[in-house]
């Protein structure tokens, strides 16, 4: 992961309000997220190209699908359809678990996209405090689904993807930052 960050000529740098790692091209001393940062971007957005729903899922879509990406249609919201362990699907890989993550099953395609709405109810108390935190939202998911015998791709080639995606709808790449964390959570994913 650091040697793509660093490549695209990010640096890795300490927040001083929360402490997180995060990476930037200019010099900066927090990173960048709420609460350590206020949102800047409401009423401003950081793209000349004004974008609706649709424009931007289409927009993410056909970025990835000229990198070879297989678009597929978006899963119901209802995941109790194919999972007994949750309700609503809340991110797009939930189209996928346990089967396909698990390797019981093969991917619809591989790499693929989906733009996947989500319902999230796990931090609504979240919901208009930190701009951030949504009850329904649209995901871009960019999936690869690796194994010992087919590796598509990991870290690296996702970190690029995301930064080049970024210079595509026009973000200035000085503007952003990645802030080091792991996901934890979905089963096996």
């Amino acid at each position: 992961m650091s040697h793509q960050l660093k490549k695209l000529g990010y640096e890795k740098n300490k927040c001083k309000s929360c402490g997180k790692y995060f990476w930037s091209i200019d010099e900066r001393e927090t990173c960048g997220d709420a609460p350590c940062d206020p949102y800047t971007f409401i009423g401003n957005p950081p793209t000349k190209k004004k974008y609706d729903l649709y424009k931007i899922q289409n927009t993410f879509i056909e970025f990835f699908k000229e990198r070879g990406h297989e678009p597929i249609k978006r899963y119901p919201v209802l995941a109790k359809r194919w999972r007994d362990d949750v309700f609503l699907v809340g991110a797009s890989i939930y189209n996928f678990q346990p089967w396909v993550t698990s390797g019981m099953v093969k991917p619809p395609a591989n790499p693929l996209v989906v733009a996947q709405p989500s319902i999230r109810l796990n931090d609504i108390d979240n919901v208009g405090r930190t701009g951030r935190h949504l009850t329904c939202f649209t995901m871009g998911g960019h999936h690869a689904f690796n194994s010992p015998d087919n590796q598509v791709y990991w870290e690296d080639e996702t970190i690029k993807y995301c930064h080049d995606f970024l210079e595509h709808i026009g973000i200035n790449p000085k503007e952003a930052t990645f802030i080091e964390s792991w996901w934890e959570g979905g089963g096996n994913a």
